[in-house]
C-alpha cells in the first residue's frame, strides 16, 4: 500500500493549516482576533494558544463546526 503524501501543490487547506497544533480552537477566536493575524501563521498558533474558551456557554457541534469553518474562511482569504 502506497501512502499519498500531501503537499503545497496537492492540497492548500492542508499546507496552510496542517501545522497549527489545536486548530480546532479556532472557533473562540473573535473575528478581531482571526483579522489581526493578517495571514501569519505563527500569529495564528499563538492566537490560538492564547484563546479564551468560555466555561459554562455550550455550543452544540454543529455551531462550533459552522464558527470553525467560517474562522478557517476569514483566515484563508487574508493569507491570499
Amino acid at each position: 500500500m502506497r501512502i499519498k503524501r500531501l503537499g503545497p501543490d496537492l492540497d492548500d487547506n492542508y499546507w496552510m493549516f496542517g501545522k497549527i497544533h489545536g486548530l480546532e480552537n479556532i472557533a473562540y477566536l473573535t473575528d478581531e482576533e482571526v483579522a489581526a493575524c493578517n495571514g501569519n501563521p505563527v500569529a495564528l498558533q499563538e492566537a490560538i494558544n492564547n484563546v479564551k474558551i468560555p466555561k459554562g456557554v455550550p455550543q452544540t457541534y454543529e455551531e462550533r463546526i459552522a464558527k470553525l469553518k467560517i474562522n478557517l474562511d476569514k483566515y484563508k482569504k487574508a493569507v491570499d
